[in-house]
């Protein structure tokens, strides 16, 4: 049978699908791969969006040199 278990409400006549597989579990071998690949990832992004966070609560995120650099790329941009 595959995933699904195919189950009559006997109520209103309605087929209802329900998965066989607990909730939150891994469907196939590639999303279970997926998830392992993604919890032996290092915390570095994490750390880098308190750093920024921090950096937005103090107002020292914004800096001229940012913007010019963002503008820059903007232009860039438009102009392909």
């Amino acid at each position: 049978m595959n995933r699904f278990d195919s189950t009559r409400s006997s109520d209103s006549g309605v087929f209802c699908m329900e998965p066989q597989e607990k909730r939150g579990e891994p469907r196939d071998a590639e999303q279970r791969r997926w998830l392992k690949l993604l919890r032996e990832l290092p915390d570095v992004r994490s750390k880098k969006v308190m750093q920024i966070r921090e950096q937005i609560a103090r107002g020292t995120y914004e800096t001229d040199a940012k913007w010019r650099v963002a503008i820059d790329r903007l232009l860039e941009d438009l102009n392909r």
